[in-house]
């Protein structure tokens, strides 16, 4: 099995990352694999950022944090149980980058 991970991004900031991923709607799975679901997932923390933050210089480690930190408020009051959705998640990316 071969591993595939997506290709690392060279961004620092929300704003780098937002640049980076504006033509997110345009990446397929079929044709750019893992690639396509990190520009995915990158295009949504830029938005977060940008909503609530604001500041285009914040540190992406920030930004991520706050996200989780907010994901795990929104699964509180949808009654999700986080750990599992991440063990879930978790899986599910493990067999991508395994290519299965």
């Amino acid at each position: 099995m071969s591993v595939q991970t997506a290709a690392r991004m060279s961004v620092n900031t929300v704003a780098e990352l937002a640049r980076f991923t504006r033509h997110a709607s345009q990446c397929h799975r079929t044709e750019h694999g893992n690639a396509a679901n990190a520009v995915w997932a990158g295009a949504a923390l830029a938005k977060y950022g940008n909503t609530v933050r604001g500041e285009h210089t914040e540190p992406l480690r920030t930004v991520f944090t706050d996200l989780l930190g907010d994901l795990l408020h929104l699964a509180d009051a949808l009654n999700l149980d986080f750990d599992d959705a991440l063990r879930t998640a978790a899986e599910h990316y493990t067999a991508e980058v395994d290519g299965e």
